[in-house]
Parts: structure tokens; sequence; C-alpha cells
């Protein structure tokens, strides 16, 4: 049986990321017939369909989002392996997961990182953290930044002072429960503001819940709730709530790696984040 192909792979994932075979075949530097053949092979090879054509470019049938998945990861374990025994940059991917609330140290991350690996495309995926090491123990990611309670020294990037946040009519709240605006159901600050208010015999109740740190400000600038945030990343227009309020701990923002072994680009985009941190 013939395989797949590395090449055809590779072009598959770009009519995929661009939705269109002509966009694709700018982003490979090949011809729109010659993209199309690749696809034909493809379907052929694999003995199912694999792109719906619709009026305006081409969208995965469900048997073509499993090959996508399976695309990347052939094509960044084949880029690491390449990479590794060359040492040189190579045409590819590299996934980077990072919760919303660190999402400010980025643009000098990838400006640094795209200047020196210019052939190097990264896959960013902005979510919480426990959505993160999902995906990255399932591959979908090569690294990623996440918050934990305590990371080991060589994953620490730094360390955070969780703090109560709202509006500053909110310092002094005199509600005998605690209106809350939390996100994730596993996160770390969610967790940390229920332990806390547990702990002080607080009684609370969630007015709020949003997956994104948006969701999260937009709860607290209409003054319905208050939250648990990292302090290096509270707006100037809330305040950070002092007066009454149950101590929380300090937290530590990680860098993973899918990979015991990553590979050299993954180290480097590491140092990147580091230097951002």
């Amino acid at each position: 049986m013939e395989d797949l192909g590395i090449g055809r792979l590779r072009t598959f994932v770009a009519v995929a990321d661009k939705g269109s075979v002509s966009l694709a075949a700018q982003r490979v530097g090949r011809t729109q017939s010659a993209v199309s053949l690749q696809m034909r092979i493809l379907e052929e090879l694999a003995g199912v369909r694999l792109l719906r054509r619709l009026r305006h470019g081409v969208q995965l049938t469900s048997k073509g989002e499993e090959l996508l998945s399976h695309a990347r990861t052939i094509l960044r374990a084949h880029d690491r392996a390449l990479l590794d025994i060359s040492g040189q940059p190579v045409v590819g991917e590299i996934s980077l997961g990072c919760p919303d609330d660190y999402a400010g140290m980025l643009p000098s991350v990838l400006t640094n990182f795209a200047a020196e690996y210019p052939r190097m495309q990264i896959q960013l995926t902005c979510a919480p953290t426990p959505d993160l090491r999902r995906m990255l123990g399932t591959g979908e990611l090569d690294l990623t930044v996440v918050t934990q309670k305590r990371a080991k020294k060589e994953q620490l990037l730094r360390r955070e002072q969780l703090v109560w946040v709202g509006r500053a009519d909110m310092e002094k709240i005199d509600h005998p429960v605690v209106p809350l605006a939390v996100s994730h159901a596993e996160s770390i600050d969610r967790l940390a503001a229920l332990e806390a208010l547990a702990r002080s015999g607080r009684q609370f109740k969630i007015v709020c819940s949003s997956g994104s740190l948006s969701g999260i400000e937009a709860a607290l600038d209409a003054g319905i709730a208050v939250a648990v945030l990292a302090g290096s990343i509270v707006p100037e227009r809330l305040k950070v709530l002092r007066h009454g309020w149950p101590r929380l701990p300090l937290v530590d923002v990680a860098v993973l790696h899918a990979s015991p072994r990553p590979s050299p680009v993954a180290k480097q985009l590491e140092l990147r984040l580091r230097a951002a941190a």
C-alpha cells in the first residue's frame, strides 16, 4: 500500500487551514491544479471523501477532520526529526498553547521567534489551563503555558499572587452572598476563590461563568460580580479588593512540553517565553 506522503499531508493541512485550494496552493508554492491532484490522490489512498467542495472553497468531511488530526501529529514528528538531524530550521509547524490571562506576553514572543524561524508556522491556541493540559496530552500542542499550584523548577516561568478584583464600589461588599464571576470548572483561580470563601465561612453565588478573560472582565465592569485573578493582569480600571476579603494563595505560571525530549525549535520558543515572562 502506498503511503500518504509527507508532501501530500502538508498540502492537505494547508487546504484545511485556508478552506481553499487556491489559497493553499499559494501557501505551499504549487499550482492550483497540482494541489487538486494531490488531494484527489490522497482521497484515493484513504478510500474516503476528505473534502466537500463548496461554492466558495472547501470544507472537511468527518473523515477529513480525523485525518487532519493525524496529519498535524505526523508533520510535527517529521519536522522535529529533520530539525534534530540537520540542526537547521525547516518548513513546518509548532503548536503553542497559552491561557488568555497571559496572552499579553505573546506579541514579543511571536515577533522574536518569527524573526529567527521565518519558515516555521505557529499554531496558537488560547484556552483555559485544563483544556490546554488535555490538548498537550493528546498531542495537539507541542508546548503550553499553564497555571498550577507548584511547578518544578525547570518548568517555572514566574510566581503570581492571586487577588480579589472588582469595581471600586465592591470593596466593602455588604451582600450576605458574594457574587462571583468564575472561569473553567477546574481552573486554579476558580478553585482558589471557592476554597477561600468556604474557609472564611462566607456564602457565594456564581453569577457569571466564562472560559475567557474578556467574559470575566465584562461581569466585573458591570459591577455584578467579583473575581479572582493573577495580580499582574488586573486592568487599571478595576480594583484589587483587600478590605475583609479572605487570603488567596500564590500560584505558578509554568511551561510544559508534550515530549520529554523537546525539539530544538520548541526549546527556543520556551526561551522566548521565559524572556517575556
